[in-house]
């Protein structure tokens, strides 16, 4: 880590092993990454003041610590969601067919996450039946903030469009966007809800990225 100020890095993590995807907990006590540190890959969790990793799932990617701090959501390899204590303990799983859970809504009671045949689904946060949210498009990007899920969906009828979906699960809103579906389809990144809720940024390719030239007595 290193301050946002400049100056010299230090490190949060030492020991040879393949580490990466780090992320702050809630409170910026604790630095989230994966780890074969044990053996094969893991979540792991360290101190960013420094200090041993402590295990906090086998198998573990893509996590999402819970609200409260207390817990942190996560998906395995093969396609499911799972719940496990942040300090480490028995992990719980939530849903068989998922992967990457995007957000725990503002109630705490469920988790949303990236379900099946380009459906956004969710599960309650102590287990159970799972449930189909909002169907998006093959090529649909989506994020959220505390007012709900917001979908950029190149595909969306009538032309590419900014869809908001609070956690009542119905379409309150559609701003429509400028350009071919092509041009939101090979982008990397967003879209992303500014911290008031006010703004959504996003990446929108205006111009072709290749360019044919034609050079008079190449040798």
């Amino acid at each position: 880590m290193i301050d946002t100020d400049g100056g010299a890095p230090h490190r949060v993590i030492s020991g040879h092993f393949i580490e990466g995807a780090p992320i702050w907990s809630r409170d910026s006590k604790w630095v989230y990454f994966t780890s074969n540190r044990g053996g094969g890959e893991a979540l792991w969790r360290a101190p960013a003041a420094g200090g041993s990793p402590i295990l906090v799932a086998g198998n573990g990617q893509e996590p999402l610590e819970s609200l409260d701090g207390q817990f942190v959501y996560y998906s395995k390899p093969d396609g499911s969601i799972w719940k496990a204590p942040a300090a480490g303990g028995s992990p719980i799983l939530l849903a068989r067919n998922g992967w990457a859970p995007i957000v725990e809504s503002s109630d705490r009671k469920f988790i949303y996450y990236n379900g099946p045949d380009n459906i956004i689904s969710k599960v309650p946060v102590t287990g159970g039946e799972a449930a189909p949210v909002l169907k998006i498009g093959t090529h649909a990007i989506w994020t959220s903030s505390v007012a709900g899920i917001f979908v950029l969906d190149p595909d969306a009828k009538g032309g590419p469009a900014i869809q908001r979906c609070p956690f009542t699960h119905k379409l309150s809103g559609i701003v429509r966007l400028p350009g071919e579906p092509g041009s939101y389809t090979d982008v990397v990144g967003g879209p992303s809800v500014s911290p008031d809720g006010r703004w959504i940024v996003y990446l929108h390719r205006d111009r072709p990225d290749t360019v044919i030239m034609l050079v008079d007595n190449f040798r």
